[in-house]
């Protein structure tokens, strides 16, 4: 359980991280495509990590992964005005 614990914090503070940060950058639209695009890569690359050591890792959890990641990426370039 304590292990569980670590990844979900470890988690949550990259988030945070990547949407804080993105947030910063204000006005710099690459910098700010490029920090939620690497944020959701990470998110994606650890949840495969988590499920695949602790877990049974399919490739549907992977895909499963990677659409939220990408319904992620789209909710925060809406919020934050990011046009491409």
């Amino acid at each position: 359980m304590k292990h569980h614990v670590i990844y979900y914090v470890t988690l949550l503070i990259v988030l945070a991280l990547g949407i804080g940060l993105a947030m910063y950058v204000h006005g710099q639209k690459q910098l700010q495509v490029a920090l939620v695009v690497l944020t959701s890569i990470f998110y994606v690359v650890w949840g495969v990590v988590h499920h695949a050591v602790h877990h049974s890792f399919s490739i549907k959890i992977m895909l499963e992964y990677i659409a939220i990641a990408i319904f992620g990426i789209s909710i925060i370039f809406f919020v934050l005005n990011i046009a491409l």
